[in-house]
């Protein structure tokens, strides 16, 4: 990563916690979303697993909707369904939610209540690839 793509303290330019301590520049999500609209396509047309759709579906439901991703969510899947307690960047206790792994590599911390998936923390938590909390 460039040197100003992490500070370690929030702020107007920095939004996006990783961690504490490591504070993600807002323009990055746009970054992540400019390489998969540069990424080539492959020749040979054949199946190879790809999270760039799922990635990119919460900006094609809010440019659809003008709903923010989690709301459009809520109101037309999670609250019909009565599924109250699903969502995104969840607002529960921690010892309501188990651990998920020990990030030796990127937050170089055990993951606790917020997403494991890397690219998922660096959209804000919110993406259509992973992310998602509920209870059993």
């Amino acid at each position: 990563y460039k040197r100003r793509t992490f500070k370690e303290t929030a702020s107007e330019d920095y939004p996006i916690k990783i961690r504490e301590g490591m504070y993600l520049h807002k323009d990055y999500p746009d970054k992540i979303v400019e390489a998969i609209k540069d990424s080539p396509l492959r020749e040979k047309k054949e199946y190879v697993y790809s999270d760039f759709f799922f990635i990119l579906a919460p900006r094609v439901v809010e440019s659809r909707t003008e709903l923010a991703f989690p709301e459009f969510l809520q109101q037309n899947f999670y609250r019909p369904l009565g599924a109250t307690s699903v969502g995104f960047n969840p607002q529960l206790s921690p010892y309501k939610i188990v651990p998920t792994e020990h990030d030796f590599m990127f937050r170089q911390e055990p993951i606790h209540g917020t997403v494991h998936d890397e690219g998922a923390i660096m959209l804000g938590g919110v993406s259509g690839h992973a992310g998602l909390f509920a209870n059993a």
